[in-house]
C-alpha cells in the first residue's frame, strides 16, 4: 500500500522503482521525500491497521530527518517534512542531532558520537571477561572466550555499524588483560604469535583488527555484487562517493561518475570529506588489497557495459 500511494519516497540512482518503505519482522521503515505529506503516510497505515487488524505503535515511532543541518532543523522546529502545511504529531518523536536510535541493531542518527554508542558493548565485553578470568581459564580457555564473547559480543555491531579505531583499542586492551593480567604492562610474547594456530606456536587468540578488516571485505564484496544481485545501499553508496570527490577529478561531470572501480577517477579517502566513515573504511581496504579489474580479453558485450567515459 506504501508503495502504491502518492509518496514519493527517495529516489536513488540506478534503482528502478522509488524507495518508500523496508519491512523486516515487525518493524518497517518508511522513506519520505521533502515533498511528502506526512499525513499521507499515517493515512496509509491506518488503513493497513485496519484491514489487517495490526497496529502501528505510533507513540514509539521516530522522525529521523536526513539532509543538509538547515533542513533538519527546519524540521524539528516546524514539525514539518517539507512544504505540506500537514504537521508530524506531537507523540511522534524527531530526532535531533547528536540523538541515536536503534533500528535492526544499529544505531542511526545525524553527528553521533559512536565512541558513546561502542561504550555500553565494550563494558559487557569487559564485564564477561572478568567474570570467566575470576575462574582462571588455561591458555586454550581464553582462546575459546576471547571468540565467544570479544568476537561474539562484538561482531554484529561491527557488522552493521563498523568498528572505530578507539572502541578497537579498548578492546584490543581488554584482551590484553584477561590474557595476561591487569599487571603485565609488557607481555612476554607478541600478540602476532598468539593470533598464529596451535600447531605454529600460537594459542589461536581472536585477531580482533584483521575480524573487523575481513567484515570490511564482506561490505565490500557486497559493494562489488553483479547490479542484478546488489542492494539498494550499494547504489546510495555510488552517489555519495561520487558527490565528493578531490582535485583534479572533481572536474569529472557528476552525470559521469558512474563507479570509481570501473573508471579511472578517484573518490576522496582523507579529511575533510562528505563520505561516511564506514565507506571511507571500504574505500580504503579496497584501495590496501588493490582491488582493480584485471582482465585479459574483454568480450564486446561486457565492453558495451561498461562506462563509455573515464573508463580504465
Amino acid at each position: 500500500m506504501l508503495r502504491a500511494s502518492t509518496l514519493r519516497g527517495f529516489v536513488i540512482p540506478g534503482m528502478g522503482e522509488k524507495l518508500v518503505t523496508n519491512l523486516f519482522a515487525d518493524d518497517t521503515t518508511a522513506y519520505l521525500s521533502e515533498g511528502d505529506d506526512f499525513d499521507t503516510l499515517l493515512t496509509v497505515l491506518q488503513r493497513w491497521c485496519l484491514a489487517s487488524r495490526a497496529r502501528f505503535n505510533i507513540p514509539k515511532t521516530f522522525v529521523l530527518p536526513i539532509g543538509t543541518a538547515r533542513y533538519r532543523q527546519n524540521v524539528i522546529s516546524s514539525r514539518r517534512v517539507g512544504p505540506s502545511p500537514a504537521m508530524i504529531p506531537a507523540n511522534v518523536a524527531i530526532v535531533p542531532d547528536g540523538t541515536a536510535i536503534r533500528l535492526l541493531g544499529a544505531w542511526l542518527g545525524n553527528k553521533t558520537d559512536q565512541d558513546a554508542i561502542w561504550s555500553p558493548t565494550i563494558e559487557k565485553v569487559s564485564r564477561a571477561l572478568n567474570i570467566w578470568l575470576s575462574h582462571g581459564p588455561s591458555l586454550k580457555g581464553k582462546s575459546l572466550v576471547s571468540k565467544f564473547i570479544l568476537g561474539g559480543m562484538t561482531q554484529y555491531l561491527t557488522k552493521v555499524q563498523g568498528m572505530p579505531l578507539t572502541a578497537e583499542k579498548r578492546l584490543e586492551a581488554a584482551l590484553k588483560r584477561f590474557v595476561w593480567g591487569a599487571t603485565c604492562k609488557t607481555p612476554p610474547i607478541g600478540k602476532d604469535w598468539l593470533f598464529c594456530p596451535w600447531r605454529e606456536g600460537g594459542i589461536s587468540l581472536l585477531n580482533l583488527k584483521a575480524r573487523n578488516r575481513a567484515i570490511e571485505v564482506t561490505w565490500l564484496r557486497t559493494y562489488l555484487s553483479p547490479p542484478e544481485a546488489r542492494p539498494p545501499w550499494t547504489l546510495v553508496a555510488n552517489a555519495m562517493i561520487a558527490r565528493d570527490l578531490p582535485q583534479p577529478w572533481s572536474r569529472v561531470p557528476a552525470d559521469a561518475r558512474i563507479n570509481t572501480f570501473l573508471q579511472s577517477w578517484k573518490p576522496r579517502k582523507n579529511r575533510p570529506h562528505t563520505i561516511p566513515a564506514c565507506l571511507i573504511r571500504m574505500l580504503r581496504v579496497a584501495e590496501s588489497l588493490h582491488i582493480a579489474i584485471l582482465a585479459n580479453n574483454i568480450s564486446p558485450h561486457v565492453k558495451r557495459q561498461l562506462p563509455a567515459w573515464y573508463h580504465l
